[in-house]
């Protein structure tokens, strides 16, 4: 039978999938959710990494994230190649140290990792981004102090944002692999008292 576990993550703002999200500012919010518990042991070498980043990817992201937006009242983001090389980088880091941890160093981000006994194949984006957007459930929309409760899909759809970039990397030969996700934004989402300028109700 095989398992799946996973991870997500947000910054900004703010699979399986496990999730992360952070904002560039000391009010920033983070939130792990871990799903199916148990890692698979991996291999006693330092770990390395495969690169899944194509141009194809970015697309999906794009996409993903702008059906969303639309959904809020949020303009369309567009594809930004600083952005991408960085967000590569960040893939790039969380898949060799294994360790789900924002650095986002001023924009937004959304993290999340994904495992399978069938090995590290590359995810489909809008895996990870219907999980952070998921995170909307948690929202009260007549009390606008549930927005930041929810900074993964506060940063998907945040108003202000404008820019988007995601890098994919599996890790090879670690203590439990899979593939890591990473998108970035810019500008950051998840600012404090800006929270219902910036997060509409999906209409």
């Amino acid at each position: 039978m095989h398992r799946n576990h996973a991870r997500s993550a947000a910054v900004g703002s703010s699979t399986i999938t496990v999730t992360r999200s952070r904002c560039p500012a000391a009010a920033c919010i983070g939130v792990v959710a871990v799903l199916l518990g148990l890692a698979t042991p991996g291999s006693a070498s330092a770990a390395t990494h495969q690169d899944f980043t194509t141009e194809a990817f970015q697309n999906d992201c794009l996409n993903a994230h702008n059906m969303y937006r639309k959904q809020h009242d949020a303009s369309a983001l567009t594809i930004d190649q600083k952005l991408v090389a960085f967000a590569i980088g960040r893939a790039k880091t969380l898949a060799i140290t294994e360790t789900m941890k924002h650095d986002a160093q001023g924009y937004g981000e959304n993290l999340a990792w994904k495992w399978s006994s069938r090995g590290a194949n590359p995810v489909p984006c809008t895996v990870p981004v219907k999980e952070w957007y998921s995170e909307v459930k948690e929202v009260d929309w007549s009390d606008p102090e549930s927005l930041p409760k929810a900074p993964r899909f506060t940063q998907v759809v945040w108003r202000a944002t404008t820019k988007l970039g995601c890098g994919q990397a599996a890790t090879v030969n670690g203590r439990q692999g899979g593939v890591w996700t990473v998108c970035v934004y810019d500008p950051a989402g998840n600012m404090p008292g800006k929270f219902s300028d910036n997060v509409h109700r999906s209409s």
